[in-house]
C-alpha cells in the first residue's frame, strides 16, 4: 500500500506535553509540494544502532515497529559470505510514502512515535547511534530538501540528529547520454556517516 499524503499530516496533535492532543498552530514559510520540482527522488529513514542489541526491547521502548532490522552476525550476503557488524533498527517511508517533498517522509517517520520521549532518553543513555538520514536525489543539480519548524523541534526533543544523503543528476552533472540513476532499492546503510 502506497502512503500518498493530499495534505501535510498534523502529527503536531500529540506533541504539547500536557497531553491533551490540540494541535501547535504553526506558519508554514514553504509551500508544501508533493511534486518538489527540484526533486528526482526522495525517502527519509530512523536509524537506532549499536554494537548489539534487543531488538524487541527497542520496539517497545520507541512504541513503533521497524520497517527493517538487522542481528549482528546474521548473513548480510550470501553470495559474498558477509555478516553484519552491528544490531539495526529502521523505520523507512520508502515505497511507502509517494511524494517528493521530504517533510512528508519526516512527517511519515515522526507520526510513527508518538508518545516515545522517554524510550528515546533509555537509548541514547546506553549510547546507541540514532539519526535520521533524508536520501534527497536532485533533479537538475540544484535546490534541497526542507525541514519545517515543528519537525526541527520535535527531532531535537527526541535528540535526534539529522544528515542528508544528497545526489546531484540533470544535464550539468550527468555525462551526455547517460540515464538518471534508478531509484535504490535501500538507502540504509551499517556505518556512520563521514566514517
Amino acid at each position: 500500500m502506497i502512503f500518498s499524503l493530499k495534505y501535510p499530516l498534523d502529527i503536531r496533535a500529540c506533541w504539547d506535553t500536557n497531553k491533551n492532543c490540540s494541535p501547535i498552530k504553526m506558519r508554514i514559510q514553504t509551500p508544501h509540494d508533493p511534486e518538489y520540482a527540484t526533486c528526482h527522488y526522495t525517502h527519509a529513514w530512523l536509524r537506532i544502532m549499536s554494537d548489539d542489541f534487543d531488538l524487541e526491547e527497542v520496539t517497545s521502548l520507541v512504541k513503533a515497529e521497524p520497517t527493517k532490522t538487522q542481528k549482528k552476525g546474521d548473513l548480510q550476503s550470501a553470495a559474498r559470505q558477509r555478516h553484519y557488524k552491528k544490531t539495526g533498527w529502521w523505520i523507512s517511508s520508502e515505497g511507502v510514502v509517494s511524494s517528493k517533498d521530504s517533510r512528508d517522509h519526516i512527517d511519515f517517520i515522526l507520526s510513527k512515535l508518538g508518545d516515545s520521549d522517554d524510550g528515546f532518553s533509555v537509548l541514547h543513555s546506553r549510547g546507541y547511534l540514532i539519526d535520521l538520514c533524508i536520501r534527497w536525489d536532485s533533479l537538475s543539480g540544484h535546490g534541497g530538501p526542507t525541514l519545517s519548524p515543528i519537525q526541527m523541534s520535535r527531532l531535537a526533543a527526541l535528540d535526534i540528529e539529522v544528515w542528508f544523503d544528497v545526489y546531484f543528476h540533470g544535464d550539468d552533472f550527468a555525462c551526455e547520454g547517460e540515464p538518471l540513476p534508478p531509484k535504490p532499492s535501500n538507502g540504509e546503510q551499517d556505518v556512520t556517516p563521514n566514517a
